[in-house]
């Protein structure tokens, strides 16, 4: 069975390096959610996106933009160059399709309140995929713990 659909699935990191060798490494990977505590706005130092987006090898892209979004506001945008793209008519018979790579850095990521961060892809200037999300949570400092019975406080 082949996957024939686009989709973008998005990896949210502290950090994504990349090795001599060409092979990636991702640190910090948040899996689903990230869990601020104490006042804000907190800032991390660096909030990186692996975007990753399949093309089957039958489509045509001509453009992409990506937009990374906390809640409704725009954090970064990125116009992919067009030799950046899979060029279909170039595709050899036996690849399925592609998958683009694409890393976004936020730096700094500045965290405001509970929400939620996510990519759309804006494809050939019409077609919106939405990549998969980032749920933030802000929990505020913890009480201090409660004086003992009969301790000086």
């Amino acid at each position: 069975m082949s996957n024939n659909l686009r989709y973008l699935h998005c990896i949210f990191a502290d950090d994504i390096r990349q090795e001599v060798s060409g092979k990636q490494i991702v640190v910090g990977m948040y899996q689903g959610g990230m869990s601020v505590r104490g006042p804000l706005p907190a800032n991390l130092p660096k909030l990186q996106v692996m975007a990753l987006l399949n093309i089957p090898r039958t489509d045509s892209v001509a453009s992409l933009k990506l937009t990374v979004l906390m809640n409704t506001t725009v954090m970064a945008e990125i116009d992919v160059p067009r030799q950046a793209l899979p060029n279909r008519d170039q595709t050899p018979p036996d690849l399925k399709g592609h998958i683009l790579q694409i890393a976004i850095e936020l730096v700094p990521f500045a965290v405001e309140g509970s929400g939620k961060l996510q990519v759309h892809a804006l494809i050939n200037g019409s077609e919106i995929l939405e990549g998969n999300t980032l749920h933030i949570t802000h929990e505020p400092d913890s009480p201090s713990e409660p004086t003992p019975l009969g301790a000086k406080s």
